[in-house]
């Protein structure tokens, strides 16, 4: 048997007026010639708390759309219905009790002759939609300020750029907010400004210097107490009773202050929103007060160890010159009291004299030493220098200075498309230093060194440097020790040197944000891999 369902126009009224007070939906109808509405659903009462018979024409339903959504609907309204177009919108409404309700209003136009005669339509409630609509918004706003405010940490900025990112994305975020960062100063007992971009001048002074105590306004609480700390109303909350007449003169009405608290629990300031009118926060803007703090917080412990970390090794090289200086010395007369010694001992005396040159060669080791842990120490503690450094120049100043050698080994270097970087040239020039130097000295007996710079572009801003020698390469064995300190895998008398020269330049490599490899080639000698950036990251160094 088939269903057969009724057409709408065989339902009666009273079967109609169930369905339409049934739903959750405000119906209405309004009359487009009276200017006044016929019908209004009972649900009006419910959702907007106002008696139906309130809801007489259009002026009582424009007075109650929101101040800054009214002119915008209306607007629409009047003039899709006056066309015959059926539309739709979205506004807020004043509910009886001061709240705010959204509205998603469905319209339907009713024209006899192509003149409009009555709109029928829906209000419909949206609130719940419109929270989670605005609690993603927030949510996503928050996140990309906390991004950037890292990204700002991360890439080198200082504090006061880092913590006016924080403050300006606040406003930005909640309306008609005032945002401050205040710091603790070093007595620890006192806030000063820290952000305080959009505050007047007048008021930024004022609050310089505030106390931090129990009752020092939200601020100075908040310091106090290591909570966060919610004033409504500055007028009536007695942590504000000393601050209450000039917050009242300069139009402050509400402040919000969180501390902003150290990894070990110390108070390092506090993240403020201040308002011109009193206010109640929602739990998402409770969220961005705390979330800011807590990055301010990040970004101030990070800042002091940097300024830790440069005063530990400004002290450590210090400490490694004075070292270097007071080690050199007695070294130096050891060698010169040698010399002496041996005018004074027959040159008969082989015994003597064998010992005499030991000395002095364990004196000029132990010498060179010193002045290879001097440099290695200061590769991380001095500030590099980041410039376009060319390469190709580079190099062509550690020729000249190896020009002896290469002379007396009958040495050939070729380079080829060596490139310009950002680099520290001073340390690229000992980065080559060594590497030419190596390949100079561990050459094969009776065959001249031959040396080719070349570079390749692995085309994600890096280039690849390869230094290829005919020499006598690297024992696979000692693969895993060649870039260790001090680890020398030919004897002294075959070759001089500290076995501190190729972990220099794996530092130096590293230290560019590149890596060094090495491998045998598969005739004679070794090829080392220079990978470094073409660009550097300032923040690196």
């Amino acid at each position: 048997m088939k269903n057969q369902f009724k057409n709408l126009s065989d339902i009666n009224d009273s079967q109609m007026r169930f369905l339409l007070e049934s739903t959750d939906a405000i119906p209405w109808v309004f009359d487009w010639v009276t200017n006044e509405f016929s019908y209004i659903g009972p649900q009006i009462e419910k959702i907007l708390g106002y008696p139906r018979q309130s809801w007489v024409d259009v002026n009582v339903w424009a007075e109650r759309i929101h101040s800054e959504d009214r002119d915008r609907v209306v607007d629409y309204c009047i003039s899709q219905s006056k066309d015959g177009n059926d539309h739709s919108m979205e506004y807020r409404t004043i509910a009886k009790d001061g709240s705010v309700v959204w509205i998603r209003d469905i319209v339907h136009v009713v024209r006899e002759d192509g003149v409009t005669k009555e709109i029928i339509g829906f209000m419909i409630d949206i609130t719940g939609k419109k929270l989670v609509e605005e609690e993603l918004d927030f949510s996503k706003k928050s996140l990309e300020q906390s991004n950037s405010a890292l990204e700002s940490l991360a890439a080198g900025k200082t504090l006061t750029e880092v913590f006016d990112i924080l403050t300006l994305g606040a406003e930005q975020n909640v309306k008609r907010a005032f945002a401050s960062i205040l710091l603790l100063d070093n007595s620890g007992t006192r806030l000063v400004n820290g952000s305080t971009p959009s505050f007047p001048q007048e008021i930024k002074d004022a609050f310089d210097g505030l106390a931090v105590g129990p009752l020092e306004a939200s601020c100075g609480t908040a310091a106090y107490s290591k909570q966060l700390v919610s004033v409504e109303d500055i007028s009536t909350d007695p942590r504000w009773a000393k601050y209450k007449d000039f917050a009242s003169s300069k139009g402050l009405r509400s402040c919000h202050s969180a501390p902003i608290l150290g990894s070990n629990g110390s108070v390092l300031g506090t993240f403020a929103l201040t308002f011109k009118q009193v206010k109640c926060l929602t739990d998402i803007e409770l969220g961005i007060i705390r979330s800011s703090a807590h990055i301010a917080a990040l970004a101030i412990e990070r800042k002091r160890d940097e300024e830790n970390l440069k005063l530990y090794a400004k002290e450590l090289e210090d400490f490694a010159s004075i070292a270097s200086h007071d080690l050199q010395e007695p070294l130096r007369k050891i060698v010169s009291f040698g010399d002496r010694l041996k005018l004074r001992i027959p040159a008969s005396d082989e015994q003597a004299q064998d010992y005499l040159e030991r000395m002095q060669s364990a004196a000029s080791r132990m010498s060179n030493l010193v002045v290879d842990l001097l440099q290695f120490s200061k590769i991380e503690s001095i500030e590099k220098s980041i410039e376009n450094a060319d390469l190709h120049k580079v190099v062509e100043r550690v020729l000249e200075d190896l020009e002896a050698r290469i002379s007396a080994t009958r040495g050939h270097v070729t380079i080829k498309n060596l490139p310009v970087i950002e680099a520290d040239s001073i340390q690229m020039y000992q980065l080559f230093l060594n590497l030419i130097g190596n390949a100079l000295k561990f050459y094969r007996e009776g065959v001249p060194p031959v040396i080719n710079l070349n570079t390749s572009y692995e085309g994600n801003g890096k280039c690849v440097i390869t230094v290829e020698d005919n020499g006598i390469g690297i024992d696979e064995r000692y693969v895993d020790r060649v870039f260790k300190p001090f680890e020398r895998l030919h004897g002294r008398s075959a070759y001089e040197g500290t076995g501190i020269g190729l972990t220099i330049c794996e530092k130096i490599v590293t230290r560019h944000g590149g890596n060094i490899t090495f491998k045998n080639n598969s005739t004679n000698g070794i090829t080392f891999h220079i990978t470094l950036p073409e660009k550097q990251n300032s923040h690196e160094f």
